[in-house]
Order: structure tokens, then C-alpha cells, then sequence
């Protein structure tokens, strides 16, 4: 591991329940583009995680709380959004590379589908 390199699953490891796995971690950027926005995609939920100097903000929101997902492609980089069912604001994680976020957008929506089969037994 370089000097840059980030241990994603040391990043969290203690938020993870039991049965909960890191599938995917990418860092992007906050809505204004000067803080680093990490996105980790579990098993159970996603979480999203803004570094400041002194401080952190995280939020995460699980399948069955999210009711959509969307990913504005550009020519370099692509926006991710996730819609709530229950509140206004999106989460939103910026910058992303295009081969990222096309893979955590997939799988996102691949969670969302398992978790609704599940729930309509």
C-alpha cells in the first residue's frame, strides 16, 4: 500500500454490524467540490462520509429507506445521487470516476431489488 492509498475497510470497520460487508469504497467529492466524500456500499446500507480538518460527517441510509438512484454521467467524472423516500434532500457524492460510479450505481440498485424481494415474502 502507497503512501495515497486509502484502507477503506479500516475507514469503517466500526460501524459494520456482524453481518455486514464492505462491496464497494470510492472517494468523490461534496456538492461544492473541496472536501473528500467517501461512499461505502455494504451489504445492509450505504454510507456516506465527508472529512473536514478537524471533524467528519456521516450519514447512511439503508436499501429499503432509498427510492431511487442516479448517476449524471460526464465526459470525465460522474455525480451520484440517491433519493430518500423520507426526506427531501438527495445524498450526493461528486467527481466520482465514470467506471466507479457506473459499477456502485449497479450496485446499489442490485441491493435495492434484493431488499424489496425480500420484503414481499
Amino acid at each position: 500500500m502507497g503512501i495515497f492509498d486509502v484502507d477503506y475497510n479500516k475507514m469503517i470497520e466500526h460501524m459494520l454490524t456482524e453481518e455486514e460487508k464492505l462491496d464497494l469504497a470510492f472517494v468523490g467529492y461534496d456538492r461544492e467540490g473541496f472536501s473528500n466524500k467517501y461512499m461505502f456500499v455494504t451489504n445492509k446500507r450505504v454510507i456516506t462520509k465527508i472529512q473536514h480538518i478537524f471533524s467528519s460527517d456521516i450519514t447512511d441510509i439503508l436499501y429499503g429507506d432509498i427510492s431511487n438512484v442516479r448517476c449524471h454521467k460526464g465526459i470525465f467524472s460522474s455525480d451520484i445521487y440517491l433519493k430518500p423516500r423520507f426526506l427531501s434532500d438527495d445524498m450526493f457524492v461528486g467527481y466520482v470516476d465514470n467506471k466507479t460510479a457506473e459499477k456502485a450505481t449497479t450496485l446499489i440498485r442490485n441491493h435495492i431489488n434484493d431488499f424489496e424481494k425480500q420484503n414481499k415474502r
